[in-house]
């Protein structure tokens, strides 16, 4: 007898079961309307399969759902003799349609047949056998991830493809999905499907710190490219624009008031990534990105111990780092304060062997433009798309794949909309902030001439004892009136107080800024009969104790000067109270 065969008695037995429901909601109201009655009868429908499979009956379970049909047809025939159904029973309809038609086309027959290695470089930022040479590498571990499904699968090939695309371009997921002919939730699949591929396969392949040989080898290459002795690396860090949470936003907040996390990475001359962490969010500075590193924690076992004797001093391996990064045994950055000729001379030099670490940024967010804006992706899921970007760049750097300068461009307007926080106070010296302190400036000396200092409140804080302190940065007055030179005027005192931090930085190597609390411009109104000259004279003027200024327009000093000089008396201060008020009452 087949197993899948449904006998009448146990038909009739499911049947039943289903009239004792209807009668139990029978005794609740003699009269009642069933008015959802597709949900009231599938529901009496699926209490029947439970029953069944309750019962350990599963090849009659089988059977009822093959004909599934006729069975929930007596089961309607029952409904409608033991109750009042409004509208009239209809079969639940079938779905026709699994997937709607979509194109790929693109993908299929100008991609793969017709695309050249420049078509490849610009849609993908790498060749053909760049691409399937990443597509071999992934093959083996999306194929153990492969579901089975009851549509086709999308090819190994199309997976990588779409996911490089859409770093390369930042394309939403429906215009990447429309490319390649799949729905947009199928593009976001394979797209977090293959980035968590590329990193469990690759990232120990590609981001290697160097080892001893090749620190040295590095050292000597940057050594004779630079003129810079012992350098294996570069530090630096660069900001990430992301789709903050509404929960903490103010935590991923830059100094520049835009939403980011940031990457810390090491490169090297070759612009090959050796070390990231991608984990801070963008209110985090530089010094503590690098103390909460794997890189930091693990420093003793990383950088290579290999010593260079210059000029009796033993010189170890070191990262070159930004003034952000504190001074330690293996980080080297410039000097600060006031400079002599050869410390000038040297952080020069520095500067020049760092550049490959912006260039690195640079070329990466050139390649990879889901770096460049928000992209539209869970905040959590961004380190890993960062991480996936940087192992491509080291495999297209690797493969001398072709960089196209123009995209530098839109790098270059991107900055421009993010613009990168800086560690230092130059993040206050802009042509917004100056242009703001001129127009006050002119304002102030319409009438009279004045005297003006800057005074800035900052917040520091010490990467390694966490200690925080607040410190004042002011400059002294400066005498000007309406024909000054005020942008001039202003770059002095700007300077002054770069100058006065380094000193403060350079008493305690690591202080990093935190915050920038306020930039107060503070303007003296002068009164030339009170405060004497406001107006710097030359030296052999000033000697022979000349009182009248020719650049000075304001009409009572002229007069003080003639009352002055009939007036012999040595302490002349009341005097001038006097004339004061004198003045006032004529006025009056």
């Amino acid at each position: 007898m087949n197993r899948n065969v449904i006998t009448k008695k146990q038909r009739m037995s499911t049947i039943g079961s289903g009239l004792i429901e209807i009668e139990r909601f029978r005794k609740c109201s003699k009269t009642f309307i069933i008015k959802n009655s597709e949900n009231y009868i599938y529901h009496v429908y699926m209490q029947q399969l439970m029953r069944i499979e309750s019962q350990s009956q599963k090849n009659l379970r089988l059977a009822l759902m093959n004909l599934n049909v006729s069975y929930y047809q007596q089961t309607v025939q029952c409904l409608r003799k033991t109750c009042k159904i409004i509208p009239s029973i209809e079969m639940p309809r079938m779905r026709r349609i699994y997937a709607k038609e979509r194109s790929d086309h693109w993908w299929q027959y100008i991609v793969k047949t017709q695309f050249d290695d420049k078509d490849w470089v610009e849609n993908f930022r790498m060749s053909k056998a760049t691409f399937y040479f990443l597509v071999e590498q992934l093959k083996n571990e999306l194929e153990s991830h492969a579901v089975s499904i009851i549509r086709e699968a999308v090819p190994i090939d199309k997976q990588v493809a779409i996911t490089v695309y859409k770093l390369a371009s930042c394309c939403e997921y429906r215009v990447v999905g429309n490319a390649f002919g799949v729905h947009k939730s199928t593009v976001k699949k394979y797209f977090y499907k293959v980035v968590n591929a590329i990193n469990f396969v690759l990232f120990s392949k590609y981001i290697v710190f160097p080892d001893k040989t090749e620190a040295l080898r590095i050292a000597a290459d940057v050594e004779k490219k630079t003129g810079m002795v012992q350098v294996m690396g570069m530090i630096d860090g660069t900001h990430i624009p992301i789709m903050a949470p509404a929960d903490g936003r103010l935590d991923y907040v830059n100094r520049k008031g835009w939403t980011s996390i940031i990457l810390q990475a090491v490169v090297d001359h070759e612009y090959q990534i050796r070390d990231i962490c991608c984990k801070h969010p963008g209110s985090c500075h530089d010094a503590f990105v690098l103390k909460d590193s794997n890189l930091f924690k693990n420093a003793d076992m990383l950088i290579p111990t290999q010593m260079r004797k210059i000029q009796e001093i033993d010189v170890p391996l070191m990262i070159l780092g930004d003034p952000a990064y504190p001074l330690l045994p293996w980080i080297m950055k410039g000097y600060t304060g006031k400079l002599t000729n050869e410390q000038d001379s040297f952080n020069t030099y520095l500067s020049s062997a760092r550049m490959a670490v912006e260039n690195t940024f640079g070329r990466m967010k050139g390649r990879w433009r889901c770096l460049q804006k928000r992209i539209d992706i869970h905040y959590s899921f961004v380190p890993k798309v960062v991480s996936a970007c940087a192992i491509l760049h080291n495999i297209v750097e690797r493969k001398h794949e072709e960089f196209n300068s123009s995209w530098l461009k839109s790098v270059n307007a991107t900055n421009a909309m993010f613009p990168q926080p800086n560690s230092r106070l130059l993040t206050y010296r802009n042509e917004n902030v100056n242009s703001m302190l001129i127009l006050k400036l002119k304002q102030s000396c319409i009438k009279t001439s004045i005297k003006f200092n800057l005074h800035v409140d900052v917040t520091y804080i010490h990467p390694i004892t966490h200690e925080k302190q607040d410190v004042a940065l002011k400059t002294s007055n400066v005498l000007a009136c309406n024909s000054s030179d005020f942008a001039s005027l202003l770059n002095t005192k700007f300077n002054k107080i770069l100058a006065e931090e380094s000193e403060f930085i350079a008493k305690g190597s690591g202080w990093t800024l935190v915050s920038i609390d306020g930039l107060q411009l503070r303007i003296n109104l002068v009164n030339p009969l009170k405060r004497g000259i406001y107006l710097d004279l030359p030296k052999f003027i000033r000697e022979k104790k000349s009182i009248i200024n020719v650049k000075n327009k304001n009409e009572y000093c002229f007069k003080y000067s003639i009352l002055t000089k009939y007036d012999m008396r040595s302490n002349k201060s009341r005097f001038n109270q006097k004339y004061f008020d004198f003045l006032e009452k004529k006025s009056g």
